[in-house]
């Protein structure tokens, strides 16, 4: 993702009212435990991309499902993307 890790949580923050979320790892890993959903995110560490002039934050995010239905999947990526969609057409 093109993000950084303090952006990251700063997006992740409105997810909090429909997954209960503990943060380790100094920010680096997220555990999400909800009605038989049981998952982890865990951030690589930052990396800076350039192109010319241009730089951006890239980090690696890794979603780890160990217990899931489809349907939670589903539910959970929908309101993730709604969590961290900035704008972009």
């Amino acid at each position: 993702m093109a993000i950084t890790h303090r952006d990251f949580l700063r997006s992740l923050q409105p997810m909090k009212r429909d997954y209960p979320i503990r943060v380790e790892e100094q920010g680096t890993k997220f555990l999400i435990t909800r009605d038989g959903l049981d998952m982890e995110i865990l951030l690589a560490e930052e990396q800076l991309v350039r192109m010319g002039a241009l730089s951006m934050p890239r980090t690696k995010v890794d979603f780890l499902f160990h217990t899931a239905s489809p349907q939670q999947v589903a539910d959970f990526f929908r309101r993730f993307e709604l969590s961290f969609r900035r704008g972009g057409g």
